[in-house]
């Protein structure tokens, strides 16, 4: 009789051990479960933030800087590609001697010159005391000595005056008129009035440039070189080579093209001072 009492408490003991097994094992799987339910809320909840750093967006000021160096670049290639262009093929032409009676801005005269007088200004460009160019003025006059028109020639024409008289010659020239600078009719004034007095016309405003193919063929080389640097500058050149001094010896592209900047503004401003835009 206490035997089996025995065997049946036993019992009762193992089966209400095995539940509190049961009951711990089912705590610890809902506990499990849970754990697993937050870790893997942490991965929907949380949207993914890339570690790249977005690029800046340009601002107002930046747009506006690189809009005008762009208008400025591109008004400064057109003036020279297509004044070079007009003065060396498509200007009209005329005969020399209708510039003493029919002188038209932008044309060309092409023809004998008989006379001429000696150098009545010498016009210096300068930039903080830097030369920019040097202008040299003269007259020829008609065969019938009654009209007289400024030109502008390269100093070698000094070497063709004996002295302060007007010479005879015979000189085949081409040149295209231009608009005369403020300082030139200043100069020319005086002659006019003296020469208006003896019953000479003398043309006030304008001027014939026989150095004018000259000129047209350094705006063609500009304009060329402009693009050049431009083309260079923003589509091939790193940042560090437009940012700093050091970055434009590099290599010896970058130096090159940064030289070739200075020398074509170099060319502009000559241009600038000696054509007008």
């Amino acid at each position: 009789m206490q035997l089996k009492q025995s065997d049946e408490t036993l019992n009762r003991n193992l089966n209400q051990e095995q539940g509190n097994q049961d009951d711990v094992r089912d705590e610890f799987g809902e506990y499990e479960k849970s754990q697993n339910d937050g870790f893997m809320d942490q991965f929907e909840e949380q949207t993914y933030v890339s570690s790249m750093p977005e690029p800046e967006k340009k601002g107002f000021k930046e747009k506006a800087s690189i809009a005008c160096i762009v208008l400025i670049f591109g008004s400064l290639t057109l003036w020279c590609l297509l004044s070079g262009v007009k003065g060396l093929f498509l200007a009209n032409t005329h005969s020399m001697d209708e510039a003493f009676t029919n002188l038209t801005k932008g044309d060309i005269y092409e023809g004998e010159i008989s006379y001429i007088s000696p150098e009545f200004c010498e016009l210096k460009h300068t930039i903080n005391l830097i030369p920019a160019g040097t202008e040299h003025f003269y007259l020829m006059f008609s065969p019938d000595g009654e009209h007289v028109v400024p030109i502008r020639a390269s100093k070698k024409w000094d070497k063709q005056f004996a002295g302060d008289s007007v010479q005879m010659v015979s000189l085949k020239e081409k040149g295209i008129v231009r608009e005369m600078d403020y300082k030139v009719r200043g100069e020319l004034s005086s002659i006019v009035t003296a020469f208006a007095e003896e019953g000479i016309k003398v043309e006030p405003s304008l001027y014939v440039d026989l150095i004018a193919d000259r000129m047209s063929v350094l705006q063609i080389i500009a304009g060329i070189l402009i693009i050049v640097c431009v083309v260079y500058f923003v589509f091939i050149a790193d940042k560090e080579v437009i940012t700093s001094v050091k970055g434009s010896f590099s290599s010896p592209a970058a130096f090159i093209m940064s030289v070739l900047v200075f020398v074509v503004l170099g060319m502009v401003i000559y241009l600038l001072n000696m054509v007008g835009f």
